[in-house]
């Protein structure tokens, strides 16, 4: 992997890690009730909750395997695998849900997208921008 690629999936990590960490979003509802909420918290809700199916498909679709598949790029360990894990990292498709969300509460909550989302969100674009780079310049490299 160029050092360039390399330096951008770093990059790409940091910023998943700091969107998993960070809050996401700030709901209030009715100027009374704040609340702030991550992956991690989330994930924490989960356990205490009792809610064990949905810790671990969150956890494992949603921060294992995309942190995985970041890990085995930074490992050179490309590929089969990346590609693969591509299919089963569902971050893009939670942000994506979280979105829906806040669109179909927003009639009855006031929410705002914290930093949490931003860094999670920079972390897809990235790492889709990656690998679309990485497919096209493979591409060429094959048809020379």
């Amino acid at each position: 992997m160029p050092m360039a690629l390399t330096f951008l999936t770093l990059i790409e990590t940091i910023l998943f890690v700091l969107g998993v960490a960070l809050p996401l979003a700030e709901v209030s509802q009715f100027w009374l009730f704040d609340d702030e909420f991550s992956v991690l918290g989330l994930l924490v809700t989960f356990i205490t909750e009792g809610e064990f199916v949905l810790f671990l498909v969150v956890a494992i679709f949603g921060v294992v395997l995309p942190l995985l598949k970041m890990i085995l790029k930074l490992q050179g360990i490309g590929g089969f695998w990346v590609a693969f894990l591509y299919r089963f990292a569902l971050t893009d498709i939670f942000l994506l849900a979280i979105l829906v969300y806040l669109v179909k509460a927003s009639s009855t909550l006031s929410i705002g997208l914290l930093e949490g989302f931003w860094c999670l969100l920079g972390s897809i674009l990235l790492g889709h921008g990656i690998m679309a780079y990485s497919m096209i310049s493979g591409q060429k490299g094959r048809a020379a």
